[in-house]
């Protein structure tokens, strides 16, 4: 007995994809008698022995199909369908960016590109996390606030494949410089501890000082020596992960100054045993803790204003320290400052006439008997 042979034929649903496929093999084969087996082969590779198939490609490409049927009786008839099936690469998008970490406010510049892609592109599409979009190959935003944000690129080719990138993109504050010193007042030579105390203490990268007097230093907590009294401001930049820079200059930030000892003396000329006084004038820019003096008898007291006698005749050379409640000290001596004269006994004379003028005044004649 002769047997009618099956007629072998398939339809493939879903035949084009991008990337990779899930295809759909249906079998429309017809015969006389039931059909007992199937094969199916994409590009000679069997992939299923079931009726219907479900098979995924995961590679670009085109591929032919093969269906091989054989009924009941052992008759068999074969369909084949060249390149039926094709599968298209989609875009693999990369993004170009100017920073990913700014300093807000900021404008970031972006650049989309697919290299060696086949195919025109009929889309290229710009999104982030604030809701903004945008089209283009070239694409600038712009971020206002700190916070961390995701910056997306979509692909679309003449196909209708589609491939898409996503970075992040970090928007900073500015740090906020402050600084402090263990002892702004004082006098040379000082050596001082400079600390920084900028928020976030974190997130500084990059330090430098610059202390007024000549010297710089990029420590976060320096030590510094002033050589010299005077008057110095101090900077302090910073910044924060190589990007966001801020300065902080703070004048007459450093004031060294010793004491100024200096006094006076009333009277400066007066005969023995009469009273001198004393007066210190000396100025600093904080308070003066001590003041000793030898008043150039030999005698050294530490009263603020002494009041002193000389029995003697002579020259006194008077001298004042000073000391500050810092440390800092000064002093002064006035050479021959103080003259003690002799109390010499004038020569008799003889009165020859007084005369009286007014109610204040006299005129009186003399003589001396020496002569």
């Amino acid at each position: 007995t002769i047997f009618e042979p099956p007629v072998a034929s398939f339809t493939i649903q879903d035949a084009t994809g991008c990337d990779s496929l899930e295809v759909n093999l249906i079998n429309t084969s017809t015969g006389d008698y039931p059909l007992a087996s199937y094969e199916w082969t994409i590009d000679q590779d069997l992939v299923s022995v079931d009726m219907n198939a479900v098979t995924h490609i995961d590679q670009t490409g085109t591929f032919s199909v093969e269906l091989y049927v054989e009924d009941v009786n052992g008759c068999y008839d074969t369909a084949y369908a060249s390149d039926m099936i094709q599968i298209f690469p989609a875009p693999d998008p990369l993004i170009e960016v100017s920073d990913t970490v700014i300093s807000a406010p900021a404008d970031i510049r972006l650049r989309a590109s697919t290299p060696s892609h086949p195919y025109s592109l009929t889309s290229i599409q710009w999104t982030n996390s604030q809701g903004f979009a945008t089209q283009g190959v070239n694409a600038s935003m712009n971020f206002n606030q700190s916070g961390v944000y995701d910056i997306s690129l979509l692909m679309t080719d003449e196909n209708g494949c589609t491939g898409g990138h996503s970075i992040q993109v970090e928007a900073l504050d500015a740090p906020q410089p402050q600084f402090n010193v263990d002892q702004r007042f004082g006098c040379a030579p000082a050596s001082l501890a400079f600390q920084d105390l900028t928020d976030p203490a974190d997130s500084i990268t990059v330090w430098y000082w610059d202390f007024g007097n000549g010297e710089a230093s990029d420590l976060p907590n320096p030590i510094i020596t002033y050589q010299e009294d005077g008057i110095y401001p101090v900077s302090l930049t910073v910044t924060s992960r190589g990007l966001c820079e801020a300065t902080l200059r703070q004048n007459a930030y450093i004031q060294l100054r010793h004491p100024e000892a200096n006094f006076t003396i009333e009277p400066p000329v007066v005969c023995p045993g009469e009273e001198v006084l004393f007066l210190n004038t000396s100025q600093s820019d904080t308070t003066l803790a001590t003041a000793r003096w030898d008043l150039g008898d030999g005698i050294q007291i530490t009263a603020l204003t002494p009041v002193q006698s000389y029995p003697n005749p002579g020259n006194y050379s008077p001298m004042l320290w000073v000391e500050d409640i810092l440390g800092c000290r000064d002093s002064i001596q006035l050479q021959n400052g103080i003259t003690i004269i002799e109390d010499i006994e004038p020569e008799p004379i003889e009165i020859q006439r007084v005369t009286v003028r007014s109610a204040f005044e006299i005129e009186v004649y003399f003589q001396s008997f020496a002569n």
